[in-house]
């Protein structure tokens, strides 16, 4: 069976732990084993705390190198900071990753081509660079004019 890193919004919110196990179900419904350290590490850590919370992220990234794939679940037009976190290590040790648009209690994947040519290969690398920068996921979209308009929509709202 595939393993699969859920990388999703977390910030403390229950809401977003509600997301992650409906994230976590959709992955098992794919025939995959999901992880998602967010469910797990805030039952012994505290979150609100910078270095438990930074405790937790990187025990979860320990974990990312044992995957097989990310998801990454875009919910509302949002990457958090530490989820740029976990899609920037991913990046660096050639996980693959897959990003789904998860808006309006619909979960859709974003198809984006194999990485075959220059355009694609030069789209993905300005993502990582402007992940690593800190921009918005807006900003990042601009990169991705690849997608198909039926898969990403990002004015929808939850």
């Amino acid at each position: 069976m595939k393993t699969v890193f859920v990388c999703s919004a977390y910030g403390g919110l229950e809401d977003n732990l509600v997301f992650a196990r409906d994230y976590c179900k959709y992955v098992f419904d794919k025939k995959c084993a999901p992880f998602a350290p967010h469910l797990i590490y805030p039952q012994m850590l505290d979150d609100s705390f910078e270095q438990e919370r930074n405790l937790g992220i990187d025990a979860g990234l320990e974990f990312l190198h044992t995957c097989d794939e990310m998801w990454v679940f875009v919910r509302n037009n949002v990457i958090s900071k530490g989820m740029r976190k976990e899609i920037n290590e991913a990046l660096a040790n050639t996980i693959t990753i897959n990003y789904f648009n998860a808006s309006n209690g619909k979960i859709a994947q974003m198809e984006v081509p194999e990485p075959d040519n220059n355009k694609t290969t030069q789209a993905l690398a300005d993502v990582a660079e402007s992940l690593q920068s800190g921009k918005s996921y807006e900003e990042v979209m601009q990169f991705l004019d690849f997608l198909t308009p039926d898969t990403v929509n990002p004015n929808e709202t939850m």
